[in-house]
């Protein structure tokens, strides 16, 4: 029996579209990554907008910072008197930020139309203008120099979004907020801006600048001198010229008075300059003056010996008579050589000693006196004291020929119907009154007799006509 097989065919099937779900599944995808495309370059923009924000103020902050320090750069530097160029006060009385005022030297005019100087007070300030949300830095210039340096000129706008501006001011020493009644300007001026940097209000630091000093040439001088017996100081010349100098000697503001070498250093001293130089010192051996003196002494048996006076005084001197250290002390006349005996000078000079022995009563009568009986100025006939006496007249009055107002003067007047004398007297001379009644009478003698202190007077009556005698005994 013939089995029958059936045979079924299995089709392949031909469909190409996308079911239902499917294409909801695609459109879903699709979405999303349009959506997440628009973000990216949503966010895209946003940064460049926000960097390009960004950019700007730094710009505008960096501007805001040229123009203060092109201000600063151009301060007026001579200082005159006592008004200030510069004054910088902290923001403290409600201002935003720091205030400065400056004079400077700028050819720029505020009103073309008018003339104006060279010089212009300007003032740096944040101030906050209508409409605007943050502060914006202003620049006030005014030609018109007068008692009022904060008023008046024209304000312009140098930058804004500036939410900080800062100054502080070096003196030499230390750093300080404010600079006010001071005539001339600080050393050094940090300026410190500071902008808005995006919505969220983070200020961005544009950087601190400090205004240093203009350089100044310095050159040393005076580096070889010798010793003087005082302070021995080098010189500088400066450029420009007449800039005040400090210096140090091996490191000490005090200047060497004894001979060696000293390292210097000069630093100009100026607040509108800086500069300094180095060199060294050379202080040699100064030669010192020899005054020698007692170069004529009176015999009386003991060691003679000269004196030496010093320039500059107090420095030691070794004397040698006739080439011995010993002294003299017979009469007669010994070489004197005096040679200066000290670290830091030297010097000579040389003499003679005399050692005379008195015979004379008027030599001696001056040695009493202490004055050089070999001295022209007191020969017999000499005058010292101009007081139309000589030496002699005043030896045989005793009085003292270096005082014009001691000598013998007579003075006579009439009393009560005589003659009366009045005269200074000396109590190592005896006095005679000689005189006469008549102008052809006998002439006699009344002696006086020694004098004492003071003065002597005469009355005796009848005595018209008479004269003092004066005598180194008694008759």
């Amino acid at each position: 029996m013939r089995r029958m097989i059936q045979t079924t065919r299995i089709q392949k099937s031909t469909r190409t579209a996308f079911t239902l779900v499917e294409l909801l599944l695609a459109i879903t995808i699709s979405g999303l990554l349009v959506v997440s495309a628009v973000s990216a370059v949503r966010s895209l923009t946003s940064a460049r907008e926000s960097v390009d924000r960004r950019g700007q103020r730094l710009c505008q902050a960096r501007q805001a910072i040229e123009c203060v320090t092109s201000a600063l750069r151009n301060i007026r530097r001579d200082v005159q008197g006592d008004d200030p160029v510069l004054v910088g006060r902290p923001g403290d009385r409600g201002e935003p930020g720091d205030r400065i005022d400056l004079l400077v030297i700028d050819q720029r005019r505020c009103r073309p139309e008018g003339p104006e100087s060279d010089q212009q007070e300007t003032s740096f300030s944040l101030a906050t203008l209508p409409g605007r949300e943050y502060p914006a830095l202003l620049c006030r210039r005014d030609h018109a120099l007068d008692d009022e340096p904060e008023d008046g000129g024209l304000a312009t706008v140098v930058a804004e979004g500036i939410i900080d501006l800062s100054f502080e001011y070096y003196d030499g020493d230390q750093w300080q907020r404010e600079w006010v009644e001071q005539p001339a300007p600080p050393r050094a001026v940090r300026v410190t801006v500071a902008a808005v940097a995006d919505e969220n209000h983070d200020g961005a630091a544009v950087g601190t600048l400090e205004i240093e000093r203009r350089p100044a040439g310095i050159e040393l001088g005076s580096l070889l001198q010798p010793c003087t017996g005082g302070k021995i100081h080098a010189t500088a010349t400066t450029d420009p010229p007449n800039l005040a100098v400090d210096f140090t000697y091996d490191g000490s503001p005090s200047a060497p008075a004894t001979a060696g070498q000293y390292a210097v250093v000069a630093t100009v001293a100026d607040p509108n300059y800086a500069g300094s130089a180095a060199g060294t010192l050379m202080v040699t051996k100064g030669t010192a003056g020899i005054t020698l003196g007692h170069l004529l002494q009176i015999y009386d048996g003991q060691p003679k010996a000269a004196t030496a006076a010093t320039t500059p005084a107090g420095l030691n001197v070794q004397l040698t008579y006739n080439g011995l250290h010993s002294l003299p002390a017979e009469p007669g006349r010994y070489a004197v050589e005096a040679t200066v005996e000290d670290v830091n000078f030297t010097g000579a000079a040389s003499g003679t000693l005399t050692i005379w022995k008195l015979v004379d009563s008027f030599e001696i009568w001056l040695e009493t006196r202490n004055l050089n009986p070999l001295d022209v100025r007191f020969a017999e006939n000499a005058d010292e004291d101009g007081d139309f006496c000589t030496t002699w007249d005043e030896y045989i009055a005793d009085t003292d020929p270096l005082d014009d107002g001691q000598m013998l003067v007579i003075d006579s007047r009439i009393e009560n119907g005589t003659l009366q004398f009045e005269f200074p007297v000396s109590s190592n001379r005896f006095y005679q009154l000689h005189y006469s009644t008549n102008l052809f009478g006998p002439r006699l003698v009344r002696d006086l007799g020694w004098g004492g202190t003071g003065y002597l007077s005469t009355n005796v009556s009848g005595e018209w006509y008479g004269t003092i005698k004066v005598l180194l005994k008694q008759p």
